[in-house]
């Protein structure tokens, strides 16, 4: 019998918390009822595995109470929800976190759940679940029928519906997200598909569903069976079966009688269910049965069933190919005020403040489904595809059927580990139990559910305590109903004795009293009402009155009558961890304490041994014997050794050992008789305790030691020794060998843990009677060796056994004869000795010892001709059973060299999970080679490995992820990841000196503030000019010269500088392309964060007294701040990054409504205009309008409004570029006229409307088309795009302004679809693109481009406004023809195609020739001979033929001029021309390269172009010519250099940006938006961007850049401004920025970058830096002498460098010991001196340079500080060595540690010499040493060897030290080793057992040799070991 805790009168918590929250007349009515009304329910749960606390959930009608709490400490109210309707249950279930998965199971996946658990609280009402989230989170899923029941899974939640009249909807559901969709639950009852369908059996009811294992029983009231079903996923051919049948048909009247409330069910069987029958079918029977209680979405009116038309099924189908919650979930989306009370609402997510509500699957009104009716047609069903299958496993047999479904049902686990179903069937007082064995399927690696036999056992009721493994069976024998009995599985453990319940007879005690007492404090208390004791500890406050009457009847303990009647049980609930809830007859509650099978670690590892080496049976018994001596009725406060000396008196009994000997036998413990303590009546008088104490204790062995006393002979005097006798009468005694073997190979794993060497030696007092019984004086002889005080304590015990007992166990004996010694096995494996056997390996048992010899096999085992090191000759499986045949398989490692070992080691490692936790708790000497194969590693390792392996190296610097590092990167530290702190934190506080109106949201904040550009630029305030550069929301400066005001009247001054203030916003209109440029991808903003669009201000002011200025006095353009608004809008949308979530209509609607720096110049809040237009380009840009609905897109569309169509039509085909969608294709072919169908040709119709379409959105929708089909060379866009070039002007007026900028685009539009393809065009060979663009090129007569596939223009009539004639008009053409020819041919190298873009070489031909066309042809020249371009001046002039440069840069009245008839004026514009081309040409090819060879080119010709104009020269170009020549130098310039922020292209765009006043006739707007550009590309993206090269980039920049800017605001008449923003598409990011640990701070570092050529060329960078296009690179490498290398190499790890370019990830670095970083010193000088630490005057402030280790640290600053030699001095006071003595040694380890980067060999260190002092109770530590001594450093690297892993000096005095204490042998010790060599003593007889045990260690010693007289040195050289033998001899003298 065992007894349980103390039981407390169990209320629950919810009730006592609603009490105090209701009135008080509620509260008066049920103060001390302590029973549950009927419709209260209430659960108790723990969520969490390593959470104790428990959870209760209390219903009361439509209340739910969440509290928790741990026992009588504590307990607190969580939430309280309150629902509409009455709760009919609550429950705790985990959710995946993904709910993107099929709707079927993936064929290959297994059944396992992915991603991570959220746990949540659902709470079932009558026709909805409500779902809540631990975070907060809510969810509403409402369900078309009454719910009768829900129960969890595995996999999702089931629905039990109630009873229909209809036999076709299925009677079961699954949920397996909450916003996922129900689907119908499938059954297979057979092997065969005939066997499988939707569960429709009305008759079949669960009884129980779990979850591990994955199971349910479920019952079938027409046949009275129990079923054991498997629950899993639906595997693919089982959800083809279901979807392949017909479909349900029913004709009108079968339609119209359903919605009457009666169904006909077709004449086709089919097992398919789509969702318009199903659901249909379910809304109209639950509406006839229960309209008024469905929820309120389902209600039109509130007293009739709704009514809906005859067609509603195809609403609920779900079309092909789209997702079902589009239609369900995301229709009926609602955001309604929650009625959580509690705590403050949290959004759904991470960052709303609203919840939402989203109620699934309703019966949708014609007004909610009236978007889709047009859309989808009832043909386009889809079969409701099941997600879970049931397959049945077990059915009862048919004799054995019950005439009532069980009352409950679990799932238990008994202590084998088996599992077994059982169900307890109520009318029969039965519970019948099933075995079920797990197995895995190799094919799926899913597990496999074998039912076996049942069995049965007798009960009343059942519960299953899961903390303990065990049934609690409620007995029905007894009339009381007391009576409780344990099981494991179907073994019997034992009577469970309740105290103070079961009261014998005539006592009279009661509960009575305790319980209103109880109550009575309660009901005052704040939410720590009474609750269950935690802990097996019996109540300290009420007497033990069971134990107290059962051995004192004169005691009277209570006043109640003897005839009151006793409490019995009348059920058991609730199990939760080992506590229980009685339910008594006075349906009172009672909740006790099950006590636990054992505390103690070692006794749990020693029954785990057991179960190891007994049968199933004999395991069961031992345990069930211990467990009812361990927890008998009585005192029971065991502490660990208390319960190890039980554990150990009852094994020994068992086994055979005579009780009455053993000091603690079994009687005296299982006795609850307890000697009652008697009062000392002299306090003076000492004690035999007292003086036990004082020899045990510390200062005794101290003493003992400095005096050389042995403490084992004075203060433990040798008694006579106590021998057990041990007798064959135990059933158990012929496993006594079994049990010893397990034991002590548990005892040598236990030795693999410094921390478990206290248990390792109370294990010896188990071991010692074993081995003695068995007489294997080897097993004691080791145990002596480890242990040798154990021996001379009084509980030590020798088993005695007869000889003729001691022969019936030979056979096992003669095997584990020799015993195993683990340090022995590892020692002589690492001095690589012969091995005899391997060491035996017992699962369960010595896992540890398993891993540790595979790891020393790796490093030091035998390798074969093969380099194979086989594991299994040193460690193997132990059989127990000999000559079985059965062959472990082998296990080899491939061990070529040392340093594969090692690398071998570690990824072994890491693959068992070993930590760096788990190798700290290793013994010093034994992790001495695993550390040192560590640290061998963590210098340079391989860049492949797992995130497990880099960690267990301390390289987390190396990991794949972010999240391997253990220090997270803070948001200040990685700014360029996330922008939008230092936003936040200016926008609230302000920065530096500038005040808020200074900067007031310029759109720059959150890229300005940067700790990037303190590394970057440290030196000037480059990045703050470039704020003020940039800025547009601020009122510029007008000023004017003093000289200019004289002799102005106030009007003519005010109109003065209202010109001046028009000039200078010519300069600001041009700002935002720059603007954007800066601040690119730089913002993630939220669902509930708006993005503002800065304030684009044109007005100005005085600045000497700030008087405002407008434009109102002059005329001023109409609409000249339209497009810079659009502008203004593009830049704010490009900083959206394209990782950023939720960008959708709806943020975008909430961005323009909320955060608003100033509103759209005559634009409403509501209206669409330029600047939303902007907005809308650079989402599309960025690729975010991919996200837009088709629905969004259209109602833009219509809206009429050209810069939002424009911005529509570029950034949708932007978006699909490359895809060729054709979706995207129909919406822009509505504004290409060749595109559009023919009845639309002339009015474009657009919604079905006749519109005119805009100019500019038609040359938007070219180039929408070109990026469509980029690359993709399709035939009938080539030919239509090409025919778009030469489009003629008309019809009427039609096509007449902006001709040059519609055939730019369409010439462009061409080159994007044949990029690159040139003349591999085989199915375009026809066109002859070539000739014909050609010929739009150079001019002549019109051709007729008729094809088979080119629709006809359908012209009306010719223009009205230009007359062009038969001739092509080169002027419209040429640059589109250009530029297409260019990108055709890029990097062809057709050398055919370059000779047409050569310039002509005489006068004649320059005239036929614009000048501005030379620089297209030659930038196309450029682009076909790609690969000649070189970035020097030969190779720009090169371009120019010799004729032009001869007269070029000259006048005519020169000395050197030869004639008179040369056309200065052509020649000059000519050589402009070319040479601003061929810049072009270099500016690309080396764009974001910062080639200096490229930037000094083009820096010296744009400084002779500014030196050019003011000079005579310039007059003949022209200055126009110059200005634009100037502006593609300067771009070019600036793309080189892209990223870098050079100060001397900054300075150049600087002064080019103050020409706006002087220059004003030729510093046009496009001028100034050239130069922003430029100062843009230099600081694009924050820094974190460049420029690629790859020819989708090229054609991007060609576009962007194209070298003809606007004259003012509006002009788009040569190029579309909307195209400068495409230098997007070229963008890639490229900043590589190390970050330090582990202060996570960015740092400066030398890489090494090896380019992927022939040659493998290298070079140095700085980082942070940009490195080049990783498509050029093979290898990056952190090569610094400061930092642990790093490599990124193409071939291993190159995506991890790609993710931190991206910013997904982070590169971490690490800093070596002893330098500092380049920030702190930038010379290096301080850093050379760190090699000079020494140890002599080590100090800790010198250490911290060294290592942050912060273990270390402590040292120094406690141990080796001036101010702290006293504390030092008091904590090494008891150490034997003097206090300088000690702190030297300190110095020389911290001084070989750190200097050496070892600072995980401090600890180490320390724990060796501190045990090399301490060799007096144990020789464990001398082991170690032993490991330290015999370490190999003789084959280690040369490498190495200059900086030791091992101070070969610091051993060899450790040597020293130990040899030199064994010198001279006293005569004492000398006859006492002489003695133990003979074999003629015992271990208690030993004097100097200490000495002499650590003697016969460290010189490994043989074993005692009794049955040999002649001298122990003789029989060693006998033997061959003459060393041993020498050494012996000088011990003993001889």
């Amino acid at each position: 019998m065992i007894a349980a805790g103390e039981p407390q009168v169990y209320i629950p918590h919810g009730k006592q918390i609603l009490e105090q929250y209701e009135s008080s007349s509620y509260r008066r009515t049920s103060a001390f009822n302590t029973s549950l009304e009927s419709q209260d329910v209430y659960t108790l749960s723990t969520l969490g595995i390593e959470n104790e606390e428990e959870t209760e959930v209390y219903i009361h009608e439509n209340t739910v109470v969440w509290s928790r709490g741990y026992g009588e400490v504590y307990w607190e109210l969580v939430k309280k929800y309150i629902c509409d309707g009455p709760v009919q249950q609550a429950l705790w279930f985990d959710f995946d976190e993904n709910p993107n998965r099929p709707a079927s199971a993936n064929l290959m996946a297994t059944n396992k759940p992915l991603g991570r658990k959220i746990p949540s609280l659902c709470i079932v009402e009558k026709s909805k679940v409500t779902i809540h989230t631990r975070d907060g989170d809510e969810y509403i899923c409402a369900v078309p029928y009454e719910i009768h029941r829900v129960w969890p899974t595995r996999f999702g939640l089931i629905f039990e519906n109630c009873q229909t009249s209809n036999p076709e909807i299925p009677n079961w559901f699954s949920l397996y997200h909450p916003l996922e969709e129900i689907v119908p639950v499938a059954l297979r009852d057979g092997v065969d598909r005939d066997h499988l369908n939707f569960a429709k059996d009305k008759k079949l009811k669960f009884v129980f569903t779990g979850a591990d294992p994955s199971i349910c029983v479920t019952y079938n009231e027409d046949t009275g069976l129990h079923s054991i079903w498997l629950i899993r996923k639906a595997e693919a051919d089982e959800s083809l079966c279901m979807s392949v049948s017909n479909k349900v048909t029913a004709n009108p009247s079968a339609n119209q009688s359903a919605f009457s409330g009666t169904f006909i069910p077709s004449n086709v069987a089919s097992p398919s269910l789509s969702r318009s029958f199903a659901l249909s079918q379910i809304y109209n029977t639950s509406f006839q049965q229960s309209p008024a209680n469905l929820p309120s979405i389902f209600n039109t009116t509130a007293n009739k069933t709704p009514k809906f038309d005859l067609d509603l099924s195809h609403r609920f189908n779900t079309p092909k190919g789209s997702k079902s919650y589009a239609h369900f979930a995301m229709s009926s989306l609602q955001f309604n005020q929650s009625k959580i009370s509690g705590s403050p609402l949290r959004r759904m997510g991470s960052n709303s403040r609203t919840s939402a509500i989203l109620a699934r699957t309703p019966v949708p009104s014609p007004s909610a489904s009236s978007l889709f009716n047009e859309l989808e047609s009832p043909d386009d069903e889809e079969p409701l595809l099941p997600d879970l299958c049931l397959q049945v496993l077990w059915t009862e047999d048919t004799k054995k059927s019950s005439s009532s479904s069980a009352i409950k049902a679990f799932v238990a686990v008994d202590w084998l580990g088996k599992s077994c179903v059982c169900w307890l069937l109520d009318d029969e007082k039965m519970l019948r139990c099933v075995d079920l064995k797990v197995t895995e399927n190799r094919n799926t690696g899913n597990p496999l559910y074998i039912c076996c036999a049942p069995w049965t056992i007798p009960a009343k009721d059942a519960e299953y305590i899961p903390g303990l493994k065990a049934i609690l069976v409620l007995d029905p024998v007894l009339s009381d109903g007391n009576s409780l009995t344990l099981y494991s599985g179907n073994t019997k453990l034992a009577k469970v004795h309740v105290p103070n319940c079961s009261p014998p007879s005539g006592t009279g005690i009661s509960l009575s009293i305790q319980r209103l007492s109880l109550e009575a404090s309660s009901s005052n208390s704040k939410f720590i009402p009474s609750t269950p004791l935690n802990s097996s500890r019996r109540s300290s406050l009420m007497p033990d009155l069971t134990s107290s009457i059962m051995h004192d009847s004169s005691v009277t303990l209570s006043p109640i009558p003897a005839s009151s009647p006793p409490l019995s049980f009348r059920t058991l609930q609730d199990a939760v961890g080992r506590q229980v809830t009685l339910k008594c007859s006075d349906r009172s509650l009672l909740r006790t304490l099950l006590p636990p099978l054992c505390t103690s670690a070692l006794v749990e590892r020693c029954l785990s041994s057991l179960r190891a080496a007994l049968p199933s049976d004999i395991y069961l018994a031992v345990a069930s014997k211990f467990y009812c001596v361990r927890n008998a009725p009585g005192p029971s406060d065991f502490s660990p050794p208390a319960e190890f000396d039980a554990f150990r008196s009852t094994l020994l009994t068992l086994l055979g050992f005579d009780a009455k000997s053993l000091d603690v036998s079994i009687s005296s413990i299982a006795s609850p008789i307890v000697e009652s303590k008697k009062s000392r009546t002299n306090l003076e008088e000492g004690a035999n305790e007292d003086w036990q104490y004082l020899v045990e204790s510390q200062y005794a062995r101290i003493f003992s030691q400095s005096l050389g006393l042995d403490t084992s002979r004075i203060f433990n005097p040798i008694g006579q020794q106590s021998m057990v006798q041990v007798t064959n009468d135990s059933p158990y005694f012929t496993y006594l060998p079994h049990v010893l073997l397990v034991l002590h190979l548990l005892f040598e794993d236990l030795k693999l843990d410094a921390l478990l060497w206290n248990d390792a030696q109370l294990l010896v007092t188990l071991l010692i009677p074993l081995a003695s019984a068995l007489n294997l004086t080897q097993y004691c002889d080791s145990y002596w060796r480890d242990f040798p005080l154990v021996w001379n304590t009084a509980n030590i015990k020798l088993g005695v056994l007869q000889p003729t007992d001691l022969d019936k166990l030979q056979g096992m004996i003669q095997r584990i004869e020799v015993p195993s010694n683990i340090h022995s096995h590892l020692l002589a494996l690492m001095s690589q000795k012969k091995i005899h056997s391997p060491y035996p390996h017992v699962k369960l048992v010595n896992t540890r010892s398993r891993d540790i010899i595979t790891l020393f096999a790796i490093l030091y085992g035998r390798a074969d001709e093969h380099h194979l090191v086989s594991v299994h000759e040193y460690v193997r499986d132990f059989e127990w059973v000999e000559h079985t045949g059965r062959v472990s398989l082998p296990f080899n490692v491939v061990v070529p060299n040392e340093e594969r070992r090692q690398i071998a080691l570690v990824l072994k490692m890491s693959s068992c999970g070993w930590t760096r936790e788990d190798l700290n708790a290793l013994p010093a000497g034994i992790g001495l080679p695993l550390r040192y194969a560590l640290f061998r590693c963590q210098l340079d390792p391989p860049t492949d490995w797992p995130d497990e392996a880099y960690k267990l190296i301390n390289r987390q610097d190396m990991c794949q992820s972010s999240a391997g590092c253990t220090v997270q990167v803070s948001p200040s530290t990685a700014p360029e990841l996330n922008l939008k702190i230092e936003a936040q934190r200016s926008k609230t506080a302000g920065s530096g000196g500038n005040s808020k109106d200074d900067h007031a949201e310029d759109g720059m904040e959150e890229v300005i503030e940067l700790p990037i550009w303190k590394l970057l630029f440290p030196r000037d305030h480059r990045i703050q000019e470039i704020r003020r550069l940039l800025g547009s929301s601020r009122p510029v400066a007008v000023v004017l010269p003093a000289s200019q005001q004289q002799g102005l009247s106030e009007h003519e001054l005010i109109e003065e500088r209202e010109k001046q203030l028009l000039v200078l916003c010519i300069r600001v209109m041009a700002l935002s392309v720059g603007r954007g440029m800066l601040t690119l991808h730089t913002a993630t903003p939220t669902v509930t964060e708006t993005l503002s669009i800065p304030k684009l201000c044109l007005n100005g002011k005085t600045p000497h007294n700030g008087a405002a200025v407008d434009m109102t006095h002059i005329d001023v353009p109409a609409n000249m701040s339209l497009w810079p608004q659009f502008h203004n809008g593009v830049g704010a949308g490009l900083r959206v990054s394209p990782d950023t979530k939720y960008v959708d209509s709806n943020w975008i609607n909430l961005s323009r409504g909320g955060n608003r720096s100033g509103p759209a110049v005559g634009s409403a809040p509501g209206e669409l205009n330029a600047e939303v237009a902007g907005f809308l380009l650079g989402l599309g840009i960025t690729g975010h309008l991919n996200k837009f609905s088709d629905l969004v897109i259209h109602e833009h569309l219509n809206r009429d409004h050209e810069m939002t169509q424009l911005a529509l039509v570029l950034g949708l085909g932007i978006g699909k570029r490359g895809s060729m969608e054709a979706d995207t294709l129909r919406i822009i072919s509505v504004y290409v006229e060749s595109l559009s169908p023919a009845s639309s040709s002339s009015s474009n119709g657009c919604g079905g409307g006749s519109i005119e379409v805009p100019q500019n959105v038609r040359v938007a929708a070219l180039m929408s088309i070109g990026f469509l089909y980029q690359g993709s060379a399709h035939r009938y866009m080539t030919e239509v795009l090409l025919a778009e070039i030469d489009r003629p002007p008309g019809p009427e007026m039609d096509n007449c302004v902006d001709r040059e900028s519609y055939s730019l685009s369409a010439g462009l539009a061409l080159g994007l679809v044949t990029l690159g393809q040139g003349g591999q065009m085989t199915g375009l060979a026809d066109l002859r693109l070539a000739d014909t663009l050609y010929h739009f090129m150079v001019g002549g007569t019109k051709r007729n481009f008729n094809t088979s596939n080119a629709r006809p223009r359908s012209m009306t009539s010719a223009s009205y406004q230009i007359r062009e004639g038969n001739t092509v008009n080169v002027d419209v053409t040429a640059p589109g023809a250009i530029l297409a020819l260019g990108l055709m041919f890029h990097r062809t190298n057709n050398a055919a195609a370059a000779k047409w873009m050569e310039a002509p070489d005489s006068q004649q031909l320059l005239d036929s020739i614009r000048p501005d066309f030379l620089l297209l042809r030659t930038l196309a020249r450029g682009l076909i001979l790609w690969d000649d371009v070189m970035p020097t001046r030969d190779w720009v002039e090169s371009n120019v033929p010799p004729n032009i440069r001869r007269y070029s840069l000259r006048n005519p009245g020169d000395p050197d001029s030869q004639s008179q008839q040369v056309d200065y004026e052509t020649m000059n514009q000519a050589f402009y021309n070319i040479m601003a081309g061929s810049c072009f040409v270099l500016g690309l090819k080396f764009a974001g390269s910062a080639n200096a060879d490229a930037f000094n080119t083009l820096y010296r010709y744009s400084k002779v172009l500014i030196s050019l104009s003011g000079r005579s020269v310039a007059e003949w170009a022209g200055k126009a010519t110059l200005e634009a020549c100037l502006n593609t130098l300067v771009l070019s310039l600036s793309m080189v250099m892209a990223g870098t922020g050079d100060l001397q292209v900054l300075r150049l765009c600087r002064h080019l940006r103050l020409r706006s006043g002087t220059f004003s006739n030729v510093v046009t707007y496009g001028s100034h938006m050239a130069t922003h550009m430029a100062l843009g590309f230099l600081y694009m993206g924050g820094g974190r961007l460049s420029l690629s090269t790859s020819p989708e980039a090229i054609a991007a920049l060609v576009c962007a850049c194209y070298p003809k800017f606007p004259t003012h605001s509006n002009d788009n008449r040569y190029h579309l401004q909307a195209l400068r923003h495409l230098y997007v598409l070229a963008t890639q990011p490229r900043l590589l920025m190390p970050i330090e640990m582990p202060n996570m701070q960015p740092c400066y570092t030398n890489l090494q970058v090896v380019f992927n050529d022939a040659d493998s060329s290298s070079f140095q960078l700085r980082a942070p830096c940009l490195l080049p296009e990783l498509r050029f690179l093979q290898r990056v490498q952190l090569f610094d002498p400061r930092y642990r290398s790093i490599v990124f190499d193409r071939q291993h790890n190159w995506s991890k460098l790609e993710c931190i370019l991206q910013g997904k990830d982070h590169l971490i670095v690490q800093r070596k010991a002893g330098c500092l970083s380049y920030t702190e010193d930038p010379t290096g000088l301080a850093s050379l001196a760190t090699p000079t630490l020494s140890a002599w005057a080590i100090r800790a402030s010198t250490v911290a340079n060294f290592t942050t280790d912060k273990f270390v640290i402590f040292l120094c600053r406690h141990f080796l500080g001036a101010s702290d030699r006293g504390q030092s001095q008091i904590l090494i006071e008891q150490e034997s060595k003097p206090l300088e003595t000690q702190l030297r040694l300190l110095s020389l380890i911290l001084n070989d540690c750190v200097v050496n980067e070892k600072t995980e060999m401090v600890k180490p260190w320390l724990q060796l010499l501190h045990k090399s002092d301490q060799r007096d109770s144990s020789t464990l530590p001398l082991w170690q040493l032993k490991f330290l001594i015999n370490f190999p450093t003789k084959n280690l690297p040369a490498s190495v060897n200059s900086t030791p892993f091992i101070d070969p000096e610091m051993v060899l005095a450790l040597r020293h030290e130990l040899e030199s204490s064994w010198d001279h042998l006293d005569t004492e010790l000398r006859t006492s080793l002489n003695t133990y060599l003979s074999g003629r003593d015992t271990p208690r007889e030993r004097s100097q057992s200490v000495k002499l045990a650590n003697l016969t260690v460290f010189y490994d010693l043989p074993m005692p040799m009794p049955e040999l007289d002649s001298d122990p040195v003789s029989l060693l050289l006998q033997s061959g070991d003459q060393k041993l033998a020498a050494r012996l001899a000088i011990l003993l003298h001889l």
